[in-house]
């Protein structure tokens, strides 16, 4: 099978989770002998051969703010979708929008089937998409992918949604986690210190939260990642013992969850944030936003805590509660290394080319 994917950006020059994930998947399928060509936003033109079933092309476009709602993407990337077509058996886009509308034209002008995903909660939720671009995607998609149940019952839950949509186009809503590769604890808990938080420095992460919760704790706080915000983050935490390590290579980042006792994600909206089945994967229990689809991988006192977005207070002390009890620590770890195991990219990729044979197969 030929698969296309279409993706905001390209790793590492967008090393954001949905372009990460979408860039893991491509080369799984391509190990499992399928074509792969994947359609990427970029700086500048490009094309990278990553393997002999892999390509991927980096198409420049127009960064400006009036277009970068999806047409300035539509218009770079639709003509060399257009030259691929013939070839292509189905297109992913990862993401509602841009690559889910650019996915969209693209079936409708080649006959290209079409599967889209939802990757943050922010789909759903935020008017424009909420009301014109997921409800469309929804109504013309072959299949639409969401990475949780808990997101699917939200989405099905949506009174527009309910109104404007029959039965069948609400059932081919299917759930698809994201993969990852399994890890296991390299550090004894005597040497995992610290409390780490992995992420885009952006305040819908609720950085500013775990800062002022890291106040009356006697522990280091890591915080890994780049962004907008971090100046005002850095001058939130001066005098504390927080320390901003930056954008870091993928296994430079493995290896600090694997020393650390704490991960922390406060964020004020998610889908499946893959950090947490990472952190998960190393035996690290997690301080978590009960926003997404995070509830349905963080069960409550079992692999982690679960906290309203913003109660500072309540993240504070489930830190606290981490840190101090030996007991509790080693429970919740090794419930983590459990619970983790489903999301093994092995029945991820399987889940993906079962949805890409049952889309091509109903479209003939």
């Amino acid at each position: 099978m030929h698969v296309g994917i279409i993706i905001h950006g390209y790793p590492p020059e967008m090393p954001g989770g949905a372009e990460l994930q979408a860039k893991i998947l491509a080369s799984k399928l391509a190990e499992h002998n399928h074509q792969v060509t994947v359609f990427a936003g970029s700086k500048k033109n490009e094309l990278l051969q990553e393997s002999d079933h892999m390509r991927v092309f980096k198409i420049r476009y127009a960064d400006r703010w009036l277009l970068r709602l999806f047409l300035s993407q539509l218009i770079a990337l639709l003509p060399r979708i257009r030259k691929e077509a013939r070839h292509l058996d189905v297109l992913l886009c990862y993401q509602v929008n841009p690559p889910g509308i650019v996915g969209l034209a693209a079936k409708a002008a080649f006959g290209i089937p079409l599967v889209t995903c939802v990757r943050a909660d922010s789909e759903y939720k935020y008017f424009l998409r909420k009301y014109f671009f997921t409800p469309l995607l929804i109504a013309l998609s072959n299949r639409f992918l969401v990475q949780t149940s808990k997101i699917k019952t939200d989405i099905n839950q949506v009174p527009f949604y309910r109104l404007i949509f029959s039965r069948r186009h609400l059932e081919k809503i299917k759930v698809i986690s994201n993969g990852i590769e399994i890890q296991r604890p390299k550090q004894a808990l005597p040497e995992r210190k610290g409390v780490v938080f992995v992420g885009r420095l952006h305040r819908v992460k609720g950085i500013e939260f775990l800062i002022k919760a890291m106040e009356n704790i006697d522990a280091r706080l890591s915080i890994i990642g780049k962004g907008e915000d971090e100046e005002r983050l850095k001058k939130l935490s001066q005098g504390m013992k927080v320390d901003f390590l930056g954008e870091l290579p993928h296994h430079k980042v493995l290896e600090h969850l694997s020393r650390s006792r704490v991960f922390v994600l406060p964020s004020l909206g998610e889908a499946l944030p893959n950090v947490i089945l990472e952190a998960m994967s190393t035996g690290l229990p997690v301080v978590a936003s009960d926003v997404g689809g995070i509830a349905d991988i963080i069960h409550h006192g079992e692999t982690g805590f679960l906290v309203k977005p913003g109660k500072i207070r309540k993240i504070e002390s489930f830190i606290k509660r981490l840190l101090q009890d030996d007991e509790l620590w080693h429970k919740m770890s090794r419930q983590c290394l459990v619970q983790v195991e489903k999301y093994d990219w092995r029945f991820v990729v399987q889940s993906y080319e079962e949805t890409f044979g049952d889309v091509v197969s109903r479209a003939k």
